[in-house]
C-alpha cells in the first residue's frame, strides 16, 4: 500500500462500475499538508466520498473525515477537534451548495484561510472563474484519477502556505 517514499498514484474515479487499483505512494520533496492534518471530504454521492477517502488515505493522510452535503460540512467543521486543514468539496448537492459553503467559510473568521478545493462534475470557464473569485484555491473535475487529487492536493498547499504564511 501507501509509503512515505517515491512513487506514484494510478486510479479513476467514475460515476459506475468504479475501479480501485491504487498503486499510491506519498512522494514529496515539496511542502505538503501532514499526513496526519484533518481532510473533510463533502459530497452528496456516497461513492465518490468513499473513492476521494480512500485516495487521501492511500496518499498516506491519516485523518479523513467526510460529509454528504455542506450543512453536515459546516457543522463538523464547526465542532471538529483537531481542526479541519483541508476542505475536498462537492459544487452541486441538495441543500448547502459547495459554493455556499465555500462562502461561508470566507466570510468566517475562524475559516476564511482554510485551504479548499471545488470538486465539480462541469468544466464550464464560468463556473472556475466564479470558484476562484469566492475563494476556492484549485478546483478538481470529475471523474479524476488518484494521481489528479494529489497533484491539486499539493498546488492547494503552496497555495494556501502563501496565504498563510506557512513554511513553504
Amino acid at each position: 500500500m501507501a509509503s512515505d517514499k517515491g512513487g506514484d498514484v494510478n486510479s479513476k474515479v467514475e460515476g459506475s462500475g468504479d475501479q480501485l487499483d491504487f498503486h499510491l505512494k506519498r512522494a514529496h520533496s515539496e511542502p505538503m499538508f501532514k499526513d496526519t492534518a484533518r481532510i473533510l471530504i463533502v459530497d452528496d454521492m456516497e461513492m465518490v466520498r468513499s473513492l476521494a477517502v480512500q485516495a487521501c488515505r492511500n496518499l498516506g493522510f491519516k485523518d479523513v473525515i467526510e460529509a454528504p452535503d455542506g450543512y453536515r460540512a459546516w457543522d463538523y467543521l464547526m465542532m471538529s477537534d483537531p481542526p479541519v486543514e483541508l476542505v475536498i468539496s462537492d459544487w452541486n448537492m441538495p441543500g448547502l451548495t459547495g459554493i455556499e459553503l465555500l462562502k461561508r467559510i470566507r466570510e468566517h473568521e475562524k475559516f476564511k484561510g482554510l485551504p479548499f478545493i471545488l470538486l465539480t462534475a462541469e468544466a464550464e470557464t464560468g463556473q472556475v472563474t466564479t470558484a476562484i473569485k469566492l475563494g476556492a484555491d484549485n478546483y478538481l473535475l470529475k471523474p479524476f484519477t488518484a494521481n489528479d487529487l494529489r497533484r491539486k492536493i499539493e498546488e492547494t498547499y503552496k497555495r494556501a502556505a502563501k496565504r498563510n504564511n506557512w513554511p513553504s
